[in-house]
């Protein structure tokens, strides 16, 4: 669901892209008709993107609780890969150890991929020929400066810290709007994420805090 057209319109973005739960009573309305009303309460997942320059949400999407993040992510940025320079991204989207279909093809080679490997992962030369196999050669990077570095010291050269930002819009969004749902049907709770979404980034551009270091 688009927040704003910045992605749509194909700017040269920086983004990155994380998912937290929200809270929501029941599990639909054939449920409540079938069994009667409970308060077990399930989830929904939100996965937010935001261009890590500006900290506006571009776009948001709802899935279910079972769903994985990367293909949630694929939704949101669906024919919108083409000018994004950068993805910062968790541990989460790397989906796929040299599979077909996995978050990094998605994204394509020309895509900086700021997504950290497992820690078990293994550089595979071979495929550093294989054009067919070309958005894995980042993951090749990556894994070969973390062996020779170390882990915090490959987050700190290709700047994965900053996909920080996306866990503190996450905060953001719960300390103003709460931890669950307040509509009971999927697109009503779709209209709302998106709208809480939109506010957001009106009260960014009022102003935000400015922080520093008090010595």
């Amino acid at each position: 669901m688009e927040v704003s057209k910045r992605l749509a319109n194909g700017e040269n973005l920086h983004i990155g892209i994380d998912s937290t739960g929200l809270k929501v009573y029941g599990e639909g309305e054939w449920k409540v008709r079938k069994h009667g009303w409970s308060k077990h309460r399930t989830w929904r997942k939100m996965s937010i993107c935001m261009d890590l320059d500006t900290q506006e949400i571009l776009a948001v999407e709802l899935t279910g609780n079972d769903e994985a993040d990367a293909p949630g992510a694929k939704k949101i940025l669906e024919g919108k890969t083409k000018n994004i320079e950068s993805f910062s991204g968790d541990g989460a989207y790397d989906d796929a150890d040299f599979q077909s279909d996995c978050f990094r093809e998605f994204l394509g080679d020309e895509v900086n991929q700021i997504i950290p490997p497992p820690k078990n992962a293994v550089a595979h030369p071979e495929i550093e020929n294989d054009p067919k196999m070309a958005y894995l050669k980042q993951r090749n990077d990556a894994v070969n400066t973390i062996n020779e570095t170390s882990r915090d010291e490959w987050k700190e050269k290709s700047g994965y810290h900053k996909r920080s930002l996306n866990e503190v819009v996450m905060y953001r969004y719960k300390t103003i709007f709460g931890e669950k749902l307040s509509a009971r049907k999927t697109k009503n709770q779709e209209t709302e994420v998106q709208l809480n979404c939109k506010l957001l980034n009106v009260y960014c551009d009022l102003g935000m805090p400015v922080s520093y270091k008090v010595d």
